[in-house]
């Protein structure tokens, strides 16, 4: 598996995870769009970050985080503070948040031409920065790739609708959606997975991906479904499982030789190859503690063992 020289663009929040378990607390760098960022730099493509961090402890720690696994921070703007997220570890190993974040995002950054250009989570429907995230993920260039994950956090918002239809704007500008079944049901409640799929392809999506936790994911495009089973694995904490996932996805697409071959549907083989990458990726994360995605000697270890098993 190899990237190559495929560039991206990763476009959201940034913060600090305070994570309590066990009575104790700790520090670590976070947030969805970080966590993309961070997963496909480690798999080999040159990725920078647009985000926006505060001149603070926090900052620096996140900054660290980021130059550690060579994602560029060039694109990061000042904010009064760095945002936080207090993650609580319940017993399955998932995680309930208390967010402390405020979303601008500067529209005077310029934001470069790139392979792959992703929006994801909080700042891609929090206001007053979501408008922003739009005008970029719609400003990009026909080469670009655009990829968009909601990762729905509830305690955040106020205005149901008025998210619905800000996640529907940037997913009809967007070339590959991933959805947790979690933001499913909170978009559209009552439907099943297969049914929302079909929403986000009638969308004009080409491809969409729906992870189902435990149960593995189900990705289509073009009149090709493929359901991926979840491997056997010691779940530690699901913190950046999800963002594993779409970083592993979009990996494979970029070491595949796929981009281009997104919106025009990609065979059955190939997406059964992506979801299997986006699979593992994932997997590796839920094994060790928080928000801690593969290297690409990782993955391709990981894949190797799929293959035998």
């Amino acid at each position: 598996m190899n990237a190559r020289t495929h560039t991206a663009v990763i476009v959201g929040e940034a913060l600090v995870d305070i994570i309590a378990a066990d009575g104790v607390e700790r520090s670590v760098p976070g947030g969805s769009s970080l966590n993309i960022a961070v997963g496909l730099a480690r798999l080999g493509v040159h990725t920078q970050l647009l985000a926006e961090l505060g001149d603070d402890a926090a900052g620096d720690l996140v900054r660290s985080h980021l130059a550690a696994s060579d994602v560029r921070v060039d694109l990061v703007a000042r904010a009064a503070s760095t945002s936080t997220a207090k993650a609580k570890i319940r017993a399955d190993g998932s995680a309930e948040y208390d967010f402390r974040i405020n979303w601008i995002l500067d529209g005077g950054v310029s934001v470069p031409a790139s392979d792959l250009l992703h929006a994801g989570s909080i700042g891609a429907w929090l206001q007053p920065g979501a408008d922003r995230v739009l005008e970029i993920i719609r400003s990009r260039g026909p080469a670009t790739l655009t990829s968009f994950d909601p990762n729905i956090r509830p305690a955040l918002i106020s205005d149901r609708a008025s998210v619905a239809a800000q996640i529907e704007a940037l997913a009809r500008e967007s070339d590959v959606v991933k959805l947790s079944d979690e933001d499913a049901a909170w978009l559209y409640p009552g439907e099943s997975a297969t049914r929302v799929g079909d929403h986000y392809l009638s969308l004009g999506v080409p491809l969409v991906a729906i992870t189902l936790g435990a149960e593995g994911s189900v990705v289509r495009a073009a009149g090709q479904t493929v359901v991926q089973p979840a491997a056997p694995v010691r779940v530690v904490d699901t913190i950046g499982a999800g963002d594993a996932y779409m970083s592993g996805l979009l990996f494979a697409l970029a070491a595949g030789d796929l981009l281009g071959s997104v919106r025009a549907g990609l065979e059955r083989d190939a997406l059964h190859w992506v979801a299997e990458v986006a699979s593992a990726s994932a997997r590796i994360a839920v094994g060790r503690q928080g928000a801690d995605p593969p290297r690409r000697g990782e993955l391709r270890a990981a894949m190797r063992r799929t293959q035998q098993a």
